[in-house]
């Protein structure tokens, strides 16, 4: 079988009660809460969709945040305007079905979203994106594209927007 993906807004056609990453908070958030909150606006939920067997093969999130400028590194706030709070974008949830692991969904998934992010920052500005990691592994995963952990919350990191446009626009 062929696969076809496609990653786009969550619609009512995005059949969701099938989806499972392993991590119960990440499932129940997509079958029981995602439609509401983005129909409300609090989160934007774009689907990795895989069209050939109309199956939802991952999500993420997306939301305007605000970051306490004390919280970021001396190094990347001497940089900053002198605010107490610095715009930024937040991937809230990013997760694959374990059905579909191992296939570099999960950096398919965050190159869209480190994408779009910065795509917005042309209306909307942001100085970073920030993600918090469920765990090690997370974290670790994180890192590996350049993310740079909160000197005082090691699970909660950022890129700075200049990191991504140099990443999604490639060598």
């Amino acid at each position: 079988m062929t696969e076809s993906f496609v990653i786009e807004p969550l619609g009512n056609h995005h059949g969701r009660a099938a989806f499972s990453c392993g991590e119960a908070a990440l499932d129940n958030y997509l079958r029981e809460r995602a439609g509401q909150e983005h129909r409300r606006k609090v989160a934007a939920v774009f689907i990795l969709y895989e069209t050939t067997a109309a199956v939802v093969a991952g999500f993420y999130t997306l939301s305007m945040y605000a970051v306490r400028s004390t919280e970021l590194p001396e190094a990347f706030r001497r940089k900053q305007p002198r605010y107490e709070q610095l715009p930024a974008a937040l991937i809230g949830r990013l997760a694959v079905d374990v059905r579909f692991g191992g296939r570099g969904l999960g950096t398919r998934l965050l190159m869209n979203a480190l994408q779009r992010s910065y795509q917005v920052t042309q209306e909307v500005a942001a100085v970073a994106v920030v993600v918090e990691a469920k765990n090690d592994r997370a974290r670790q995963w994180y890192e590996s594209f350049g993310f740079e952990s909160f000197p005082d919350s090691p699970d909660r990191l950022f890129m700075p927007m200049a990191t991504i446009a140099k990443l999604i626009s490639g060598p």
